[in-house]
């Protein structure tokens, strides 16, 4: 593409109702930063629990996944409403890959601050944040120039997207214990997520795509989900290097590989593009829970790592009873987050899926309770697997029946 003005397209409001429009290339490329983030926060959220810094490890793993998912959801939305392609946005969305590279070359720097105690030391996490936002405050900015149809909307989106980066940057240098910034943290993540709320409040929403914004978050749903395999296989051969192989690891592998497999299989029941085109106001439910669905799901992947360290002898400090609990929260977390999230978008509190909650947490719980008996871990784990293919076995047999009367009478 030749770098000049002719090469430039009016950064406009795309048509929503865009025949085939999927993610792009460079879209594809983006995601990719976001599964090293991912991994590193999994990794630091892993040696922390390992050395029994229970709170400090959800703390600064709390911190990490918001501050991941949310500069992704909010470069996604963007780009499912104005995405040009040319050379201009091409460079910050550049410049947001570093900015992502940057947050993530900062976690191992935070979880340490964290389990410290002193002080919360995320400057080069929140540099990196304000790049990542500041690229896309630029981008609002040449939409408020271009399209003059969405210019009271532009204002308000940079309005709070300007107002929470400075205050941001005065967090993490300010000189404040770790406690003072434990209470601010929460304000200024109420502050981002309100952003988009205020920035659509009046009715001139951004004109997304449903099928693209949800394939997007499918996309990095399975991303995040290959850290899992990701961290279970790394864990293992850490495990077994120059040593002949067990039986234990081979199970920790295969119960690995079938969780993840549920898992997938469970998001990919619900047709969510479907959903959200009838259903758009539920667009901000979508959006925010997946911060849930994401955040259980690389907190799977790190409990897997934490489980594979503890079958290597020395190598972790936490019980199998522990381990495997780490694992099973995680899951009943992903399990209840997608079953709310889907009774909230259809707007139908559905009997089978409380059955089937209930019963897949009464796997988890019984799992854990044989490890703590003396059950070997490698079998809890291959139990706790077992708990998502409750709810595929519920769907393949009457639940997607259930699923096409529910959208039929929502009109599709």
């Amino acid at each position: 593409m030749s770098i000049s003005t002719a090469a430039l397209t009016p950064m406009q409001g795309r048509d929503p109702q865009e025949s085939g429009r999927v993610a792009t290339p460079l879209e594809l490329l983006y995601d990719l930063c976001f599964a090293v983030a991912f991994g590193i926060a999994g990794h630091q959220f892993a040696h922390l629990f390992s050395q029994h810094h229970y709170l400090a490890a959800l703390t600064g793993f709390g911190f990490a996944v918001f501050a991941i998912c949310w500069s992704w959801i909010q470069f996604s939305w963007f780009a499912s409403a104005f995405d040009t392609d040319d050379w201009p946005y091409r460079i910050t969305v550049m410049a947001q890959m570093v900015g992502v590279v940057i947050v993530a070359l900062g976690l191992p720097v935070a979880f340490a601050s964290i389990e410290a105690g002193a002080s919360l030391n995320i400057k080069v996490t929140v540099m990196g944040y304000v790049v990542i936002r500041g690229a896309q405050l630029l981008n609002w900015l040449r939409v408020y120039l271009q399209d003059p149809q969405y210019r009271g909307l532009c204002i308000r989106y940079m309005s709070t997207l300007v107002i929470s980066q400075v205050l941001w940057l005065l967090l993490a240098f300010a000189p404040l214990t770790l406690a003072q910034t434990g209470w601010i943290l929460p304000i200024l993540m109420a502050l981002e997520v309100t952003g988009p709320i205020i920035g659509e409040g009046r009715g001139d929403g951004t004109p997304w795509h449903p099928h693209h914004i949800t394939e997007r978050f499918s996309l990095l749903f399975i991303i995040t989900l290959g850290e899992g395999v990701i961290g279970t296989v790394a864990s293992v051969s850490a495990a077994n290097e120059g040593v002949s192989w067990t039986w234990q690891p081979v199970v920790l592998i295969v119960s690995g590989l079938l969780l993840v497999f549920g898992l997938w299989w469970i998001y990919f029941t619900f047709p969510w593009a479907t959903i959200i085109s009838l259903r758009p106001d539920v667009r901000f439910t979508f959006s925010y829970a997946h911060i849930l669905v994401l955040g259980s799901i690389a907190a799977t992947g790190a409990a897997l790592q934490i489980a594979g360290a503890t079958i290597e002898e020395g190598s972790a400090h936490v019980s199998a009873t522990l381990a495997a609990a780490a694992v099973a929260i995680a899951v009943g977390v992903y399990l209840a987050t997608v079953f709310i999230l889907y009774g909230i978008s259809v707007r139908s509190k559905q009997r089978s899926h409380f059955v089937l909650y209930g019963l897949s947490f009464l796997v988890l719980l019984s799992a854990v309770f044989l490890v703590s008996q003396g059950i070997d871990l490698p079998w809890g784990l291959l139990a706790i697997a077992l708990a998502p293919m409750i709810t595929v076995l519920g769907y393949e047999t009457r639940g997607h029946q259930q699923v096409k009367d529910t959208l039929a009478s929502m009109g599709a």
